[in-house]
């Protein structure tokens, strides 16, 4: 899918590559090795040395797991406990692609050298370290009396001897020189040797106190509850082994939000259940048939349940809950027209049995039933084989419903009427429903009246309703293009991410310092709960930075969070408003990404790049000429970036004609400069059971200052000590500390965010406005994480409703052999898009792909109600009624059984309409479209539908006849 890479001044480079939604990732994984193993022949010495890792896993944190104690125990202690006792434990947990010790000060040898000693003995750093490789060395030395071996040895003996050095005394006292009064000269007599940590460049902190920190990341289709609930049962078995004072907690928890998403919608489910039955149970005013349209609930939910069992990828998670919440207003309609159409008969033709009733019910729903099962799954099973992340999120919802809609239709042709013809009784005579029902009844009565009324009236003027249908639709494509577009919502997932940038070069003792003054005021935010962070740590480039700190904010749980001033929005807000007194940082919250795993923040995330690899100060300037515009432009709320070329940094030049002169090998010189002011890995020793490496490195003293530099010395050919004064001299300097690569090509990461009141589709067509505007040719950009996912599903809503509707109108075709009547039934669908888009529209959300979901099932349940009125009108006309009345008389007949099915999924979607707590967007961008277009269903739809019915059926008895079309069917 794409590639980046960063690359930083300290020696390290990763590179993440992105495999397609529905890729194999062990394949995936097979393919970068080979390219890797391809590449390993090129590198340096050096890498191969240190090793290439390669791990297989998914950009999203599951949890952070912290371990902190009392002060008798440091961060260092705090850290190799986790390397030691934890971090394997974890790593074996199934779906766990990465456990991370962020912060990690593993422990080393730390020989720190005193230059001016070595010196003074005439020796270099590389002597050192190969007086250390000699000594601290791992042996084999053999046997005594292994075969072949003389027939009379009885006995073999194994030699052993300590080779490696494990105690800092035995590193102390490895000799380093011979002199020639026969005194030796060891290791500690011109260094300290510690037990200190390999790298000293970040810090975890939890709670404002010391923590090993673990991160711990899942694999790209593993189950992050299952992986969180293995978690913390392993932490409990290992907590027993914990000394006294040490402790863990998982303070920063990505599925505490899916578990409480979770719960709402389970909650919100059978809110819809009992709301259905309500109405079911006000319409039908009797409880035999009630128990009938109930019954059907738990049957296709059942059925459901079973088929998602034997599907392959399903789970009870939070899109298939989506869909069986939107399921429970379908899978009851047609058991409705069932027992609505039954209890008709029944009062009509009291002279028939229950079972004639029953069966002449059931002839007259065989084809309504079957016609509106095959639209709803014509509908969803296409739209599941879109590619990408689209189609996987509407494969969960689409087949959910699709498997409960097909056992639901079963139910109604089967069980359904067998049970009706038992259950259902005649009221006997005299018997009157309740006083409720009566009334319920009347008044029912009266607006069934006055629809009838109004769709006479309205077929009278009939011609002038074409411009009005022309208005409805030229409404619609309106509202398309004035509606802000996006992805998948940024919910309020009980956690943010802040990112603490100094000035660059910042030493990390000072970013520590200024981290404790952005952690005082954080905490002093209400809502907020837990900060963990990592000093020396870049949050957007995932590479480490000493003047950066990455933190993680926990807040507390969304039932103590009701006020609006404590969302998610109005705590980021107060974080980057309240830390702007903080003068020696740039301090920059954000919300998680929509979707777990693809991004590592949430809002647009926009790679600039430079084609031609040029000057990196030109590059900067264009990027912050960008980030100046985008600033001004009120769609965006703030874009920013953390590249910068103003490290500072010295230039070293050497002479090399006079090094040459002097007799100065050039590799002895960067040896002597590395082992000094950097670090050389030596070799390892073994201590607690674990394989811990060997460093030499001068002491602080000796590195602090510029000056330090032209101290030191390097031994010529001579065998004499030359200062590198004479052959170097040191500038300052100023340039990059990390170098990204987005596609292969040099780039820039700018992150934003969208301004209030506008979608992150606004923000993105504003980031691309002011690069073309801005960009010279030799420049350009591309979308990553989020932002990519939204760019390849365009103006998908569009194109996705379009692709429904062809796909609904060639089912119709084909069932009705007609071109004619599925027009009847698909122009109403238009009116309904409308009423749900402009509902979107008034409530500020911007159509998403859960938007579009809503939008697909529009369209099946607005074909749906207009079958059922088309096709009794069809059959009246068939009976020779004229085209007026028989359109008249379905819209009649069928009006109680609509509104029955209309209101009883407007009742079972309000849960999601009215949402709150986690998960609350993303259900209300489904429950608004499905409610403001089953408004317009209820009083577009079942007027405008019978108007249409007799404009198009009378164009089409102009050249068809109506007595030929029966005459060849009979014949058939």
């Amino acid at each position: 899918m794409y590639m980046e890479s960063s690359s930083t001044s300290s020696g390290s480079s990763s590179i993440n590559v992105y495999f397609e939604p529905g890729y194999d990732l062990d394949i995936g994984a097979v393919d970068v090795q080979n390219k890797v193993s391809t590449a390993s022949a090129s590198l340096p010495f050096e890498v191969t040395q240190q090793g290439v890792v390669i791990d297989k896993q998914s950009p999203s944190i599951v949890c952070l797991i912290t371990i902190t104690a009392d002060e008798r125990y440091d961060e260092v202690f705090l850290s190799n406990f986790v390397n030691i006792n934890i971090l394997d434990e974890i790593k074996r947990i199934k779906g766990v692609g990465k456990a991370q010790n962020m912060g990690e000060k593993k422990y080393a040898i730390r020989i720190w050298l005193n230059p001016d000693k070595i010196k003074a003995l005439n020796m270099t750093p590389m002597e050192i370290i190969q007086a250390v490789q000699n000594q601290n060395k791992q042996a084999s030395l053999g046997k005594i009396g292994s075969a072949p071996s003389y027939d009379n040895q009885k006995q073999e003996f194994t030699l052993t001897t300590k080779g490696r050095l494990s105690e800092i005394k035995e590193f102390e006292k490895i000799v380093i020189k011979y002199k020639e009064d026969g005194s030796l000269v060891y290791l500690k007599d011109v260094s300290k040797v510690v037990l200190g940590s390999e790298s000293y460049d970040w810090n975890a902190i939890s709670a404002k106190g010391p923590a090993g920190l673990i991160g711990v990341y899942q694999l790209g289709d593993a189950n992050a509850l299952e992986i969180r609930q293995n978690i913390e049962k392993t932490m409990q078995k290992l907590q027993s082994r914990f000394p006294d004072g040490v402790k863990y907690s998982i303070p920063y928890d990505t599925t505490k939000y899916v578990k409480v998403a979770i719960d709402n919608v389970k909650s919100n489910l059978f809110m819809a259940i009992l709301l259905v039955i309500i109405i079911i149970f006000i319409f039908l005013g009797s409880w035999r048939p009630t128990i009938i349209a109930t019954a059907a609930i738990p049957v296709s939910l059942i059925g459901a349940f079973a088929a998602m069992q034997m599907a392959d990828g399903f789970s009870i998670n939070f899109l298939t809950l989506f869909g069986l919440i939107l399921a429970i207003g379908i899978v009851v309609d047609d058991v409705i027209l069932v027992v609505e159409n039954v209890e008709v008969i029944m009062e009509k033709e009291p002279d028939l049995s229950m079972p004639q009733v029953v069966k002449k019910a059931m002839i007259e729903l065989i084809g309504p039933i079957i016609s509106t099962t095959l639209v709803l799954v014509a509908v969803f099973v296409p739209v599941s084989l879109l590619p990408g992340i689209t189609g996987a999120l509407y494969q969960q919802f689409a087949l959910t419903i699709s498997f409960a809609v097909l056992v639901s239709s079963l139910n109604a042709l089967t069980l359904s009427p067998a049970i009706s013809a038992i259950i259902i009784k005649r009221r006997k005579k005299g018997e009157e429903k309740f006083i409720f029902f009566q009334k319920f009844d009347l008044v029912f009565e009266w607006i069934t009246k006055k629809y009838t009324s109004l769709v006479k009236n309205l077929i009278k003027i009939r011609y002038p309703m074409i411009a009005v249908f022309g208005g409805i639709f030229y409404l619609t494509y309106y509202l398309f293009g004035i509606t802000p577009t996006g992805f998948v919502p940024s919910e309020d997932k009980g956690l943010c991410m802040v990112a603490v940038n100094l000035k660059p070069g910042t030493s990390i003792s000072q970013t520590s310092m200024v981290r404790k003054k952005v952690e005082d005021i954080i905490y002093k935010i209400n809502g907020v709960e837990n900060i963990v962070s990592v000093d020396g740590y870049n949050i957007i480039t995932g590479s480490l930075d000493g003047s950066g700190v990455a933190m993680f904010v926990s807040l507390k749980d969304w039932s103590q969070r009701t006020a609006k001033e404590d969302s998610i929005e109005s705590i980021i807000g107060q974080i980057i408003q309240n830390s702007s007194l903080v003068s020696e940082a740039n301090i920059i919250a954000f919300n998680l990404p929509g979707i777990s795993g693809i991004g590592s923040v949430g809002g647009f995330d926009f790679r600039l790049q430079d084609y031609l690899s040029g000057d990196l100060d030109t590059f900067q300037f264009y990027a912050n000429e960008i980030i100046k515009e985008a600033f001004k432009d009120p769609r965006i709320a703030y874009a920013f970036t953390t590249f910068a070329t103003d490290y500072p940094m010295y230039d070293i030049e050497i002479d090399r004609e006079k090094a040459n002169a002097l007799g100065i090998n050039l590799s002895d010189l960067f040896s002597t400069m590395q082992a000094y002011l950097g670090s050389i890995y030596v070799n390892d020793f073994t201590k607690f059971g674990k394989v811990f490496r060997v460093f030499v490195q001068s002491d602080k003293e000796f590195r602090s200052a510029k000056e330090d530099i032209n101290k030191l010395f390097v031994k010529n050919a001579s065998n004499k000590m030359i200062p590198l004064s004479a052959v170097l001299s040191v500038k300052e300097m100023v340039g990059p500390q990390n170098l990204t690569h987005y596609n292969m090509y040099r780039s820039i990461q700018i992150n934003g965010e969208s301004a209030p009141g506008y979608s992150s589709g606004d923000a993105m067509k504003a980031m691309e406005e002011i690069a073309a505007k801005v960009l010279p040719s030799s420049y350009g950009y591309e979308w990553s994480g989020m932002s990519y996912q939204e760019t390849l599903s365009g103006n998908a809503q569009i194109y996705v409703v379009i692709f429904v509707l062809l796909v609904v109108f060639l089912v119709l075709s084909a069932q009705y052999e007609s071109w004619i009547l599925p027009l009847m039934i698909l122009l109403s669908v238009p009116m309904v898009i409308a009423g749900a888009v402009a509902g979107l529209h008034t409530v500020g959300l911007p159509l998403n792909t859960f938007a579009q979901v809503g939008l697909v099932l529009l369209v099946a349940l607005a074909a749906k109600n207009a079958i059922l009125i088309v096709e009794f009108a069809k059959e009246q006309r068939e009976k020779g009624m004229s085209i007026i009345d028989a359109a008249t008389n379905a819209g009649t007949l069928r009006f109680r059984a609509i509104m029955m099915t209309i209101l009883s999924f407007l009742f079972g979607i309000f849960p999601l309409a009215f949402a709150t707590g986690a998960g609350s967007i993303t259900q209300m961008s489904i429950g608004i479209v499905l409610l403001f277009g089953m408004v317009a269903a209820t009083f577009i739809s079942t007027l405008f539908v019978p108007v249409l019915y007799v404009l198009l059926e009378s164009m089409r008895e102009k050249f068809v006849s109506i007595e030929d079309e029966i005459a060849r069917r009979e014949s058939l």
